[in-house]
């Protein structure tokens, strides 16, 4: 047995003495420090990759720990905003034609640049190494603070930190999540205590219009304060140049859209409540309309205009468009004209319909005709008209079509209209108790205005009479109520008055089929 145990401990000294020591970095060639510092600081043994860095300007008692500390900081800046050609680096302890002293690569700072240099030193050991630079150690913390990344970097998980997707790591992304969601958040809760903050000061004045603008604007404000919210977020993600180019850029997008919405909300409120506190009264119903329509044109024709405007300011954002701008400045009468055809008819429903904004030939809520229709206008927009008719149908007639045909329009000067009630009737109808019976009738009548009702003979032939009653009522669909039951009722009583001795009926002679 003890001879057994001689053996065992025999080989196990045997093994220990052929175990070679724990070999350092390779530090021995310039392309080697670097792959080296690379390597062991993907890994995270930051304490390997300190030994590629030349700190003898540092005190012998911190070295260690402070070695750590600057090979994080150089190694996340060389990451994110250097990139190693190893290729052009020497390969050889001794490269010919070389000095003391290489540039592996450049770091942009301000209105200059770092050097990121490998010198050739001389180790305590007596060996020859390969190392960062004092100059490139002692621009670390500089480089750090213009490049460096949160705080709380080195915290995150080495896996979130070494898997990337389109040149984000996946903390970045989980960050960028994060802050759109807090800027929101945030954005939400802030809008919302001051639109009740703002509500508690508007609701002590006597006009409502400060409400409504106050209502009308969370949604914009809160747009733009997360937008704020985020640019106040995004230097924790430490965003790699190009990422910080395109969010950058989406901001401004963004920013812009809050702005050009903004502005269309208030033109919103300002036209909405000039439209509310027109006035109802009959008397001005026609200058109402009138500056309702124009309300409404401008309100369209504003958001139209807000929108293009908008849109060739986010257009300018990108230098391709800029360019193509440029080039379209150049050649602006050729561009003029082609466009000018190609958009012939879609512009000239736009003029159509500025020049209905300012000639108002019909009104919102104007009793017109149109392609033989009778309706009422309900919408006017830029390209076309939309009529009620009065079987509740939509009549939609182009605006430029409207404008090149005649049309009537029933209530152009007033409201009011005269309407006429035709009947037939006998020689033998009394026509001075016909008359008053229709003054009686018209006084029953609700859409009577009191105005105009006149009983008229206005055609005699051999066997019967036409008397014609003209009557007025405040708008179009009052005039077809009353016509409808002032007919109704005279019928009624020239059948019932003295047996339908009234009513016309043939006599002899006279055909009653056709001929």
């Amino acid at each position: 047995m003890p001879t057994r145990h001689s053996l065992l401990l025999f080989v196990l000294a045997i093994l220990a003495l052929a175990r070679p020591a724990s070999a350092g970095p390779n530090i021995s060639t310039p392309r080697e420090t670097i792959e080296t510092f690379l390597r062991t600081a993907d890994q995270g043994d930051f304490r390997a990759a300190a030994q590629c860095l030349d700190l003898r300007d540092v005190p012998r008692a911190s070295r260690a720990e402070q070695g750590v500390v600057l090979a994080k900081e150089l190694y996340y800046v060389l990451d994110r905003h250097t990139s190693f050609d190893l290729a052009t680096l020497p390969d050889d302890p001794q490269p010919p034609n070389v000095g003391d002293q290489i540039v592996a690569a450049e770091i942009p700072l301000h209105a200059e640049s770092v050097d990121v240099a490998l010198s050739r030193v001389k180790l305590e050991d007596g060996t020859t190494a390969w190392l960062l630079s004092r100059a490139t150690v002692a621009a670390i913390p500089v480089l750090y603070r213009a490049y460096g990344p949160p705080p709380f970097y080195f915290s995150i998980p080495q896996t979130l930190r070494q898997y990337e997707w389109l040149d984000l790591a996946a903390w970045q992304w989980l960050g960028l999540a994060l802050a759109l969601l807090l800027s929101f958040a945030a954005a939400h809760l802030l809008t919302l205590l001051a639109q009740r903050t703002a509500l508690i000061f508007t609701r002590r004045t006597k006009t409502p219009w400060d409400d409504a603008l106050v209502r009308g604007l969370r949604r914009p404000v809160r747009l733009l304060a997360a937008i704020a919210l985020y640019e106040l977020l995004e230097p924790l993600l430490a965003l790699p140049g190009h990422a910080s180019q395109i969010t950058e850029r989406l901001s401004r997008i963004a920013m812009i859209g809050g702005v050009a919405w903004m502005l269309a909300c208030c033109l919103a409120v300002g036209t909405g409540w000039a439209g509310e506190h027109l006035a109802e009264d009959i008397a001005s119903e026609q200058k109402s309309r009138g500056l309702r329509t124009q309300l409404l044109l401008l309100r369209r024709i504003g958001a139209i205009l807000i929108g293009i405007v908008a849109a060739a300011v986010v257009l300018l954002q990108f230098e391709t468009v800029r360019n193509v701008g440029v080039s379209l400045l150049a050649s602006a009468g050729v561009a003029g004209i082609v466009l000018g055809f190609a958009l012939q008819k879609s512009l000239t429903g736009v003029i159509a319909g500025i020049q209905v904004s300012l000639t108002q030939p019909f009104r919102l809520g104007d009793m017109v005709v149109v392609e033989g229709e009778q309706g009422t206008v309900e919408q006017i927009n830029l390209t076309y008209v939309v009529i009620r008719v009065w079987d509740q149908r939509r009549l939609i007639v182009p605006m430029q079509r409207i404008l090149e045909l005649p049309f009537q329009n029933w209530t152009k000067i007033s409201p009011e209209l005269l309407g006429t009630v035709k009947v037939v009737c006998d020689y033998a109808t009394p026509i001075d108790a016909l008359r008053g019976e229709i003054q009686r009738l018209c006084a029953s009548c609700a859409d009577w205005n009191r105005e105009r009702c006149e009983v008229a003979v206005v055609d005699a032939t051999d066997q019967r009479l036409q008397v014609r009653v003209v009557v007025s009522a405040n708008d179009g669909e009052a005039l077809w109520r009353l016509r409808c039951e002032l007919r109704e009722k005279l019928v009624s009583y020239l059948a019932s008055h003295e047996m339908g001795r009234a009513v016309s009926r043939a006599r002899a002679g006279e055909r009653l089929g056709p001929s």
